[in-house]
């Protein structure tokens, strides 16, 4: 993990993508799956170790999935992966063909109207039924509570011009404006501290 992401702290790795990619893992069922926004692709590869049968498109610029190309070939996981390259606010994400679309940690960095659009493109990409995963730094409605979104609304800040540590009810009015039905936030714990990410459908 330590070689996949620009986290350097041990124990940030184990919260930040370990124990996140495992938070999620059971709501990534699904034979083709989407990674908006991959990176180096630690959840998707994961999710290919785990399903031999799963087919991973990851979607997002080159250099992430240089690495990301470089380490499956060492895991055995070309097979099982689709590198899609480009900026995920340009590219086509096609029409009903994945069961899964998944965005981690990417979304918080766009306007609340990119990130409408953007998810009304995973949905145009989804099949019937098909899961929207939204896992990023999500802050509670009282911004109290979640001292990580807290902590990393100040960076988002600092590094984006629009982007925010958007709150649980902005985040489902996101999704809902983007024709999703029955959202859900799924919250964890780890080390005292509350994380969340959020599960909807496309009808």
């Amino acid at each position: 993990v330590y070689n996949l992401t620009a986290v350097r702290d041990p124990a940030e790795m184990v919260t930040r993508h370990l124990l996140d990619s495992l938070s999620v893992a059971p709501y990534l069922r699904g034979s083709r799956v989407l990674d908006v926004g991959s990176g180096p692709g630690v959840v998707s590869m994961a999710l290919a170790r785990q399903n031999p049968g799963a087919q991973v498109t990851l979607l997002d610029r080159q250099p992430g999935l240089d690495l990301a190309r470089a380490v499956a070939e060492k895991l055995g996981l070309s097979q099982q992966l689709t590198m899609l390259v480009g900026d995920m606010r340009a590219l086509d994400y096609g029409r009903s063909q994945f069961d899964v679309v998944l965005f981690s940690y990417c979304l918080m960095f766009f306007s609340p109207e990119e990130h409408v659009n953007l998810l009304r493109k995973a949905h145009a990409a989804l099949v019937p039924g098909g899961k929207l995963v939204l896992s990023q730094y999500i802050a509670d409605d009282a911004r109290r509570k979640r001292k990580g979104a807290l902590r990393n609304a100040l960076w988002i800040y600092a590094s984006t011009a629009q982007g925010d540590a958007y709150t649980t009810s902005e985040c489902l009015d996101f999704v809902e404006q983007a024709g999703f039905v029955n959202a859900i936030e799924k919250e964890w714990l780890v080390e005292e501290e509350v994380h969340a990410f959020i599960v909807a459908t496309k009808p």
